[in-house]
């Protein structure tokens, strides 16, 4: 026989009463699966990009409620865990940050984008600003050719503006840009025995066989002119007729360029025929702004 032994008694319990406060074994806290069923669900759409962010943030605030929600049901119940509702706060809390984390990646991101924009439309800007800047200083000078001014036939016998193309014409006081070849005077005009810008035995400007050289160390008081032509030399033996050349009038001390030297020229055009003996030896007369 065992000592002391006493047999259970009838209606005893075979198991010895539980502390006072304690209501029995805890039982599965559902809103603790819950949120962490929710959190963790939050943390990977999280997880997947920075456009997803603002999807998860909302997400992960709910399994963060519901672990919180069910963490305060099973301190007050006493019969729910708590380690459920704990992890869902804890997995909670860590996809709300990644997902602010992401939704600040992808704020950064939009900002960057949204500067480089307004830099490239600022660039795009200055770009059509300078284009269209260069095209009104294009567009200051009426659209025409040295070739325009100087193929057409004219007779100076006549002494007729009509027969002046009408779209010459109305180049009349208007700012042009011509680039030519520089010819002597008297080549233009054909005097060979003394005329009024060259001649044999010495003339305005000091031609021989009516070729008036312009002197390119001279300054006068008059303002120094030169011809302007298509070509070097008229075709054949002929000299340039009134409308083959334009009489170019620089600035008095301007430097004279060489004959037969290329130049571009821009100025105000002016087409008023001169005349001698009735017969027009000129149309145009340029009041040349830049020479280069």
């Amino acid at each position: 026989m065992i000592p002391n032994y006493q047999p259970p008694q009838p209606n005893q319990p075979l198991h010895p009463p539980m502390p006072p406060g304690m209501t029995g074994r805890r039982t599965v806290n559902p809103l603790g699966i819950a949120g962490l069923a929710t959190a963790a669900f939050g943390l990977l759409i999280a997880g997947v990009g920075m456009c997803l962010g603002f999807i998860a943030m909302p997400i992960a605030i709910i399994g963060l409620c519901l672990g919180i929600a069910g963490l305060i049901v099973a301190i007050a119940n006493k019969r729910w865990e708590m380690y459920m509702s704990i992890a869902a706060i804890g997995l909670g809390l860590i996809a709300a940050g990644v997902a602010h984390w992401q939704n600040h990646r992808l704020a950064t991101a939009v900002s960057k984008g949204l500067n480089d924009t307004g830099d490239a439309l600022n660039k795009m800007g200055k770009a059509i600003a300078e284009q269209n800047n260069n095209a009104l200083q294009q567009s200051e000078f009426a659209p025409t050719s040295i070739y325009m001014l100087t193929s057409f036939n004219f007779d100076p016998a006549r002494s007729a503006l009509t027969d002046i193309p009408l779209g010459v014409r109305r180049l009349d006081n208007r700012k042009i840009m011509l680039t030519g070849t520089v010819v002597a005077s008297g080549v233009a005009n054909g005097a060979t025995n003394g005329g009024a810008n060259g001649a044999t035995n010495g003339g305005a400007n000091g031609a021989t066989n009516g070729a008036a050289t312009p002197d390119s160390t001279t300054t006068a008081t008059v303002p120094p002119t030169f011809d302007l032509a298509a070509r070097t030399k008229p075709l054949g033996n002929e000299a340039f007729k009134p409308n083959q050349f334009i009489r170019c009038q620089l600035g008095t001390g301007t430097t004279m360029p060489t004959i037969g030297a290329q130049v571009k020229v821009s100025g105000t055009l002016h087409i008023n025929p001169t005349r001698n003996g009735g017969v027009v030896e000129s149309i145009y007369l340029m009041n040349v702004d830049v020479l280069e």
